[in-house]
């Protein structure tokens, strides 16, 4: 065991390792993603913050996905004033975000690199990052799906569900 970041009272949170196993970018709350080599300790590096958002105030970006080829990273952008969230795409060679959907959050990457998966008030949702074509993959009513993501040959879907159950229960003092 190991710490990676000392931040000093901030909360580094969201790690995502890349795909080469030797950058980890993580978010902090009110600040753009930083990203850190992981084999290095943390006193002899100095944490890379990707660039701040074009024309978005209000609101932070998170990274959740590091495409397969290493090129580029998916997150959402949470819109404080909206009270929305869309999914972006951020690419490392034009340091450019592109938002690929209106909506959701949670997006993973696909070994295409062009393909992603996200959720939104419980669906699953895949989107081509080329086209912007979005589709619908899963809903599970009265349930919510969240958090999708694929096995490594992109085989096999998994999620959580989220289940509320709720009964009013009447105890007797006798």
């Amino acid at each position: 065991l190991r710490q990676l970041t000392f931040t000093s009272g901030q909360s580094a949170v969201y790690p995502v390792w890349s795909p080469d196993g030797r950058h980890i970018v993580f978010k902090q709350r009110y600040l753009m993603p930083f990203i850190v080599e992981a084999d290095r300790p943390w006193q002899s590096q100095t944490p890379r913050q990707l660039p701040p958002f074009p024309n978005e105030g209000g609101g932070h970006f998170s990274a959740w996905s590091w495409s397969a080829d290493g090129r580029r990273l998916a997150g959402w952008w949470a819109d404080h004033q909206a009270l929305k969230t869309y999914v972006y795409a951020y690419d490392f060679e034009t340091q450019s975000y592109e938002r690929l959907t209106e909506f959701g959050n949670n997006p993973a990457w696909l070994r295409d690199g062009r393909r992603l998966l996200f959720h939104n008030e419980g669906r699953i949702y895949f989107v081509d990052s080329a086209t912007k074509k979005v589709r619908e993959v899963l809903s599970a009513p009265p349930y919510e799906a969240q958090s999708a993501s694929l096995t490594r040959d992109d085989r096999t879907l998994y999620y959580t569900i989220l289940q509320a159950e709720a009964d009013v229960w009447l105890l007797s003092l006798d």
